[in-house]
């Protein structure tokens, strides 16, 4: 950058801001903004250059780093100064320089004050420049900025015709920046000298000050053909950033779409097994309102039987006391007997429901499908086997003897087509759960 090959600096600058970038290393990236500002600034891309300074003026706040704010205001008051926004640039140089003094960086402050001076000078204002170097002058000291300062105070001696201190001045800051890297400083002080001494017509010292320009300054192409260089190639960096970015988008929008299908895939099928489990309960609903209204059913049936049979046992008591036969009599007794052990008790009502067939079950439904044409007792008994039941409780439900069961189940497995007697009547059933 010292040499001006500014598209080498753009360059090298690029790469630093990558690897910083894959390091993660903040403070250095904002430095590498703060670069490309300088960068762009010199070489007249002012857009560009604002864009870099503001990104490096925000890191700078989120980091809270008070150096590199002061840095930033900096910045933007020096290129302020350079579209003419003034007051813009006023408002910069006092919140910096505020800044500074609370912080109590004194080196920064001067360092400051000598960046501030260009400002003033390049809207015409040397008093305010001049102001500013005096400010400088105490707060500085390192070989640099004291050049600095005698390059810009013989600078503003020369604006006031002040030939012989502007001289003293520049070649002060020359014996400073002899022992470092600082050609364009240089050079900007022989060329002034150069022209002041042609002046005064010491036309010997002039072109010593020319001659002395030419040893350091190697490149004697117009300066325009670096700086459309400069631009080409920054051009070149742009489009390979910009389609970096562009190709980083299209893979986030291409996540992001992948993202969001799944998602919704997810919610429709949490949608769909929301309605299937609507379904189910519905059907449970269903299903239970149907045993409630058979149990029902079974307990009128049962009242009525069990009214029929008081009213029997009634009807056979007022017979009996007609009959003087004893052997008569004992039969009807046996009669009377039998109709009553039929009749219903009231607390075997809760077993009842326990073994109601779920004919509306999807077991039932299944077996049907498969065996349509078995008869409605073979279709209650393979229900109820198919709840564990044994011979003696399907017994006691349906009021048949046991052997009446057996003799049935005997037909059903036929009729199933069960020729394995190793296979039970309920586990063939199980099948169709």
């Amino acid at each position: 950058m010292k040499k001006e090959l500014y598209h080498k600096t753009l360059e090298h600058v690029l790469k630093a801001q990558d690897i910083f970038s894959g390091e993660k290393d903040t403070c250095a990236i904002l430095d590498c903004y703060n670069l490309l500002g300088v960068i762009y600034y010199i070489c007249r891309e002012y857009g560009i250059s604002k864009e870099y300074f503001d990104k490096f003026a925000m890191g700078a706040k989120e980091l809270n780093d008070t150096t590199r704010i002061i840095s930033s205001m900096n910045n933007a008051a020096l290129l302020a100064s350079t579209v003419n926004d003034t007051a813009a640039m006023h408002r910069l140089i006092n919140q910096s320089i505020d800044l500074c003094s609370m912080q109590k960086d004194s080196v920064r402050l001067g360092k400051l004050y000598l960046n501030v001076f260009e400002a003033y000078l390049g809207l015409g204002d040397t008093a305010k420049a001049s102001e500013c170097l005096s400010f400088a002058e105490n707060l500085i000291n390192s070989d640099e900025d004291r050049g600095t300062y005698y390059m810009k105070l013989g600078l503003l001696s020369s604006m006031y015709g002040k030939i012989e201190n502007a001289i003293v001045q520049l070649n002060t800051a020359l014996e400073y920046f002899k022992n470092g890297e600082f050609e364009k400083k240089k050079l900007f002080c022989l060329n002034v000298l150069h022209k002041l001494y042609a002046e005064k017509d010491d036309w010997e010292k002039a072109y010593h000050a020319l001659e002395y320009y030419y040893e350091i300054d190697g490149i004697t192409e117009d300066k325009d053909v670096l700086y459309e260089l400069f631009r080409y190639q920054s051009e070149q960096k742009i489009k390979a950033v910009e389609s970096k970015e562009q190709a980083k988008q299209n893979k986030i929008v291409l996540i992001s779409f992948s993202v969001l299908s799944l998602l919704l895939l997810v919610v429709m099928c949490v949608i769909m097994n929301m309605k299937k489990n609507r379904l189910m309960v519905k059907y449970k609903e269903n299903e239970l309102a149907n045993e409630a209204k058979i149990l029902e059913m079974k307990k009128l049936q049962q009242y009525y039987i069990d009214k029929l049979a008081e009213k029997t046992v009634d009807e056979l008591n007022v017979l009996k006391k007609g009959i003087k036969e004893s052997n008569i009599r004992n039969k009807v007794n046996q009669i009377s007997r039998e109709v009553l052990r039929y009749k219903s008790d009231e607390n075997n009502w809760g077993e009842l429901s326990r073994f109601m067939p779920e004919y509306n079950s999807p077991f039932y439904q299944n077996l049907i499908r498969e065996f349509p044409n078995l008869s409605i007792n073979e279709r209650r008994l393979c229900v109820l086997l198919n709840k564990n039941m044994t011979t003696k409780e399907i017994s006691e439900i349906t009021q048949q003897s046991q052997h009446s069961i057996n003799t049935a189940r005997g037909r059903l497995r036929a009729k199933l087509g069960i020729t394995d007697n190793k296979i039970t009547l309920q586990e063939f059933l199980s099948k169709y759960n």
